[in-house]
């Protein structure tokens, strides 16, 4: 987990009923809107924040999002256990979309503490990744119903934020390029070709490394001609940007067609787990389309 000093005092209780259903949306003035990505059974992660970083300041708002549906993903074609979850009794999973079990349980705890969102096209991944299939559909919703967040971030649900510590280093957004990115920056190359990353520098070619340049049983050959890069990307234990680089992310094609791609998929290739790599890479696809520079 990721954490910017020791956990402040808690704030007054009367910060917990004002921050009651902010989360479906807002016209207040928050300097950082944070969707924190929480699987179902995550109660006492959720817990964890609502009673520390989320109750620090009324100008942040920690929401928890939750898929509405379950993708049931196959392990990858170079998965150890592949064999033995193809020879299952139903031949395992195979890319489908199936209603959220827990999704009554979710609903009462969004009725009690407004804070749980299941967004429209959004997907739990059945067997782990957090947020690969919910980051665009936060971004989208920020755009539509949180006019006033100057600051967008995504965070995970085990991650603990110094609020005051974080407000001491996050500029305010009109005091910085449109295009920023703040976190922990790491450089990548992707192919979605495969919907899979590889770490990467500013200096070196795409598709460098042993596992880019392999075959997989079941996978086309040279796939790490398909990789595209470098670029930069956040860590998501925490990451933020500011409205403007949201705003482009939201509306963009691209990134549509890549999630709507990854949900509806019934065969190879599925998305499984590779979240903060993908978002650096939808910026970098994202910027281009626009017209614009890569993020600073």
């Amino acid at each position: 987990p990721f954490t910017l000093g020791a956990k402040t005092a808690r704030p007054p209780q009367a910060n917990i009923m004002s921050a009651a259903r902010r989360c479906e949306g807002t016209t207040d003035a928050l300097r950082l809107v944070v969707g924190v990505m929480s699987r179902p059974p995550n109660i006492e992660q959720r817990v964890a924040v609502r009673s520390s970083w989320g109750l620090e300041s009324a100008a942040v708002l920690a929401c928890f999002l939750v898929g509405e549906q379950v993708k049931r993903t196959p392990r990858s074609p170079w998965d150890k256990h592949r064999a033995a979850e193809q020879a299952e009794p139903d031949g395992g999973p195979r890319g489908e979309l199936s209603p959220l079990p827990e999704a009554e349980a979710i609903g009462q705890e969004h009725a009690k503490h407004g804070d749980v969102l299941m967004l429209p096209g959004s997907a739990e991944i059945h067997a782990g990744g957090t947020s690969g299939l919910k980051t665009l559909t936060w971004w989208k919703h920020v755009m539509a119903h949180m006019p006033n967040a100057e600051w967008v971030g995504k965070a995970d649900d085990d991650t603990l934020i110094n609020v005051p510590r974080l407000f001491d280093r996050l500029p305010r957004a009109a005091d910085v390029s449109p295009r920023a990115l703040f976190g922990t920056i790491k450089w990548g190359s992707y192919s979605d070709q495969r919907l899979k990353w590889e770490p990467s520098y500013k200096t070196w070619p795409c598709g460098r490394t042993a596992f880019a340049r392999s075959q997989s049983p079941g996978e086309p050959a040279n796939l790490s001609r398909t990789y595209e890069g470098p670029y930069e990307l956040a860590l998501g234990w925490f990451f933020a940007m500011p409205r403007g680089l949201v705003a482009l992310l939201a509306q963009c094609q691209y990134a549509q067609w890549f999630h709507e791609r990854a949900v509806h998929a019934v065969k190879e290739p599925f998305l499984r787990k590779e979240d903060d790599p993908l978002n650096g890479f939808w910026l970098y696809k994202c910027l281009r389309e626009a017209g614009a520079g890569p993020a600073q």
